[in-house]
């Protein structure tokens, strides 16, 4: 079983369902694949969106105990703060992490090194793609 760890899934959750995602995806306010890029390319460790670890919901599930053992998948897993957490605190069996840019993948794979559990990360543009994919009415396996 995996355990999506993404903003799309607070937006599932907080605004109730697909639909209102796929409507974000036409929002003229949706940042570009660029815009990440540029962010990454100047200092991957310090973007507007860093906490300086792990985000405050991923410290919670790993204190609690609740990724023990899981698979997790990590959506837009940036440089690897919270998949280094999970695997290190979380004690979770393994990691999928994904991100639009391949500079942050590169950090990512190198924040893990040494971590328990297996890792594994890839450069994926799951807006584009996952959102493509629920417009055609495909379904994603």
């Amino acid at each position: 079983m995996w355990l999506v760890l993404a903003a799309v899934v607070i937006f599932l959750v907080a605004w109730g369902g697909v639909d209102e995602v796929l409507a974000l995806s036409t929002n003229d306010n949706i940042l570009p694949p660029s815009f990440y890029f540029d962010v990454y390319k100047t200092d991957p460790l310090a973007t507007p969106w860093s906490v300086g670890g792990p985000q405050p919901v991923v410290r919670q599930l790993c204190e609690s105990g609740a990724l023990r053992g899981l698979k997790v998948l990590d959506a837009g897993c940036g440089t690897g703060e919270n998949a280094r957490a999970i695997l290190e605190e979380g004690r979770a069996k393994g990691v999928l992490g994904f991100d639009i840019s391949e500079d942050a993948v590169k950090v990512a794979r190198v924040a893990v090194e040494g971590s328990q559990g297996s890792w594994e990360f890839k450069v994926w543009n799951c807006t584009s793609d996952f959102l493509s994919v629920g417009r055609e009415g495909g379904e994603v396996s």
